[in-house]
Parts: C-alpha cells; sequence; structure tokens
C-alpha cells in the first residue's frame, strides 16, 4: 500500500481513513506492508523514495501495489507490480486558491494522475463524479471511503456538552475540517454563522482540526447541525459520520454530497452562497422535528463492507 497520506508524528491525523483500511484488511488476512511518503511536490522526493520503495519490493514477495491518490502511482507503475489505484479528490479534482485560481503543480499532478490510470489494472475512484474527469474509456469502480459505525453513533447531547464544556442551551454549529485549509472555505463558513448568530445570540461555532479521531463523535453529537463549505472533496467522511451520529447536515454540493443528502429529511444542499447557507441554518435549528433517522442512510457505507469489496478487486487483479 503505497499512500501520500499517513499518520506520522508531525500529520497525526492525516490518512486516518487509509489507516482503517489498512487495518481491516489486516483482519481479513491480508498481509500489507505500508509504504507512506510525501513529494511535497518536488521530483527529487520521489526518486528517492522510489529508491527505498524497489528495495522493499525486491526483498518480498507481493501479489500487488494498491496506490492510494494519484500521485502514488508514479510509485506504483514503477514497482512493476500489477497496479490498483484509489482516486480520493485533490488527484483528478486539482487545487485552487481562494480566488479560484488553480496552481500550476495542481496542474502537472491532475496530468499524472491521468496518466498512471491508464496504466492501472484496476482503478477505484471515491464517487461518480470524480469518475467523470478520468479519461475517456477507463473503467473504474466506485468505492467511497467508508466509515466507522461502531465508533461513529449517536450518544447523549449532554454528555458531549459537558464533555466539550459547551451549555446545553447554547446552538452549535460545528464545522467538521481545519479552519486552516484555505480549501475547507471556512471564511464562508464564518459569514453564514454570523448571520445564523444575529437570529441565536446564543449560539457558538466550534471547529475541528487537532482533534483526536476518537474524539470527533463527541462533536458531531455535541452539534445541533454540521457545516460543510469546501471547495472540492472527493467522497468527504465527514457528512457520513455526522449522518451516523444522527446529527442534521448543511453542506455546499461537493464531491458525492449530492448523493448522500440531497432529499434526506434533516439534510440541506446548499450553493455558496452566504445567506442561503445562513437561511439553512436557521432552517435546521427551528426546525421541530427530532425523529431524524439519518444513520440509516450510511448503513452501506461500513467500513467492512467497504473491505470485502476491495478484496473482491485485489483477487479480480491477481486472477486476470
Amino acid at each position: 500500500m503505497i499512500t501520500s497520506e499517513w499518520p506520522s508524528q508531525k500529520f497525526p491525523y492525516a490518512g486516518k481513513f487509509v489507516e482503517g483500511q489498512v487495518n481491516l484488511l489486516k483482519e481479513s488476512g491480508i498481509d500489507v506492508v505500508v509504504f507512506p511518503f510525501r513529494g511535497n511536490k518536488n521530483p527529487f522526493n520521489y526518486i528517492i523514495y522510489y529508491l527505498r520503495l524497489i528495495k522493499i519490493v525486491y526483498k518480498n514477495h507481493f501479489d500487488l501495489v494498491h496506490c492510494q491518490f494519484g500521485q502514488s502511482g508514479i510509485l506504483g507503475i514503477l514497482s512493476f507490480l500489477p497496479l490498483v489505484i484509489t482516486f480520493r479528490g485533490s488527484d483528478l479534482n486539482g487545487y485552487y486558491d481562494m480566488n479560484g485560481k488553480e496552481e500550476f503543480s495542481s496542474k502537472i499532478l491532475k496530468f499524472v494522475s491521468k496518466f498512471v490510470a491508464k496504466r492501472a489494472d484496476a482503478t477505484i475512484t471515491v464517487s461518480y463524479e470524480l469518475g467523470k474527469k478520468l479519461p475517456e474509456g477507463i473503467t473504474y469502480k466506485v468505492l467511497p471511503s467508508g466509515i466507522d459505525l461502531g465508533l461513529f453513533i449517536q450518544k447523549d447531547k449532554a454528555e458531549c456538552r459537558n464533555f466539550l464544556n459547551i451549555p446545553l442551551e447554547t446552538k452549535v454549529v460545528f464545522f467538521p475540517s481545519d479552519p486552516c485549509k484555505t480549501v475547507k472555505r471556512f471564511t464562508l463558513a464564518k459569514k453564514a454563522f454570523d448571520i445564523f448568530k444575529e437570529n441565536f445570540p446564543n449560539s457558538t461555532l466550534i471547529t475541528a482540526g487537532n482533534i483526536p479521531f476518537n474524539k470527533m463523535v463527541y462533536y458531531y453529537n455535541a452539534a445541533d447541525v454540521i457545516l460543510f463549505t469546501s471547495l472540492y472533496e472527493g467522497s468527504p467522511n465527514a457528512i457520513k459520520e455526522a449522518m451516523a451520529c444522527n446529527t442534521p447536515v448543511v453542506s455546499v454540493e461537493v464531491g458525492d454530497v449530492r448523493e448522500r443528502i440531497k432529499g434526506v429529511n434533516g439534510c440541506i444542499l446548499v450553493n455558496d452562497d452566504v445567506k442561503e447557507i445562513a437561511a439553512a441554518l436557521i432552517k435546521i435549528v427551528s426546525s421541530t422535528n427530532k425523529l431524524l433517522n439519518l444513520r440509516d442512510e450510511v448503513l452501506n457505507l461500513d467500513n467492512k463492507t467497504r473491505t470485502k469489496k476491495l478484496i473482491q478487486i485485489y483477487s479480480s487483479v491477481i486472477n486476470d
């Protein structure tokens, strides 16, 4: 498993979804060796990591290599093993600044991702929308990132508010992303919340960032609504995790969010408009409907179910 996102001392919460997938593969009897790397947009880093990788490949007998993210595919191709690639978002979407201008390195990343996709034995995307950005003629499987339904459950709101030291009467909007990441567009969320706060003075906006993965469940359950405003995504887990906790969602249309929440009672899909976002927050929090059952909408996204489907893809590649 070659991945550019993996938990480390410097980035303890990076690639937790990849780590979870690896752990479940191991539990299923698959022998997995993880090769984490960070190219940091530097070609020389890729050369150094390739030299390390090839030593590992020659010393072991691997049936295949699975690359997480398109940029990992360069190393995967050079391993000369049967190749599976999972595209997760920025590798095919690219990345842009707050003014919508695409960086040059983003264009290179998209070119590289499409190049390696043509040479993969199996291609996976986390959403149908992402798959549409692959080169024409490439077949792909859609396998959204799974979630841990054992961890993300509905908990007592008072207990969770007490854990976060937030009074029960306070209206809580949770921004389940790192506000420092420009792609998450915290500025847009904050402007919408400021309008919301005019209607609910006793309210607070809490954000994610350096929150331990296993503590996120308290934040989802403490919130009255989560607010998601990313510029681009593949298949955002925060939406699915919130729904597993039965927490209402207001989100812009990004990645596979439309597929997840469109028409679902307790969730509102919005445009990139501050007033529209604020109105949706107000509508959700003002609603007297407390009989939501959002969890049922994500039961088919359990990590274990995703793992079984991934193993089937592995088997088809090995047996071809």
